[in-house]
């Protein structure tokens, strides 16, 4: 799984960004504007073709999912795991503490930080590669799938690979952004080369 989430601030041209990443075999992108009003995000799904719904996933504005039928709602402020059926629902987690509580319901949970942050400055892995191991060789396989989140890039993607995650959330590591604006053409470049690099161990 290849799951992007997008910057946290509104930016010029991401709705045509976030369709090419998904045409670009993105598995899912989170939308995830913890400043952003009801009104700004909704504006943002709108623009966005219908046609990639599905593939979308809702932090903080969930009532957005449900109106505009996206694919699916992250845990996050306000979140309270809804009877509706249709959607998928993910998590985040911080610790292996975290991860052992009851995810019923929930198709997968972001792990973080596995790798320095690439958005966050200061924001520092929490894991180390004994921990990842111990957990990996402990989990159910009933349990949700694990993504790692937190400084992926091309540079260590394989790394999180061999660690055993499910797939990797991309956020610092793909959006080019300057000024606002989204560069589309070389965010999706880095998402492609990334793309390459998992798929290449999937093999």
């Amino acid at each position: 799984m290849l799951i992007v989430i997008t910057h946290p601030e509104i930016a010029s041209g991401e709705a045509c960004a976030i369709e090419a990443l998904i045409e670009a075999g993105a598995t899912y992108v989170h939308i995830r504007k913890p400043e952003a009003t009801t009104e700004q995000v909704s504006c943002l799904v709108e623009s966005i073709s219908p046609a990639s719904y599905s593939a979308l996933s809702m932090h903080y504005h969930h009532q957005l999912a449900k109106l505009f039928s996206l694919g699916g709602m992250h845990q996050s402020k306000g979140f309270i795991l809804p009877d509706s059926v249709g959607f998928r629902y993910s998590g985040g987690c911080h610790s292996i503490e975290e991860l052992n509580a009851d995810w019923e319901g929930f198709n997968y949970l972001f792990l973080s930080p596995i790798f320095d942050s690439i958005s966050k400055s200061g924001y520092l892995s929490g894991f180390d590669a004994m921990d990842i191991s111990t957990l990996m060789e402990s989990r159910a396989k009933s349990a949700p799938k694990l993504i790692a989140l937190g400084g992926v890039s091309y540079n260590n993607v394989d790394l999180a690979y061999s660690m055993g995650f499910d797939g990797v959330a991309l956020l610092g590591g793909v959006w080019d952004i300057c000024e606002g604006k989204v560069n589309h053409a070389n965010t999706v470049k880095r998402f492609k080369q990334i793309k390459l690099q998992w798929e290449s161990r999937c093999l």
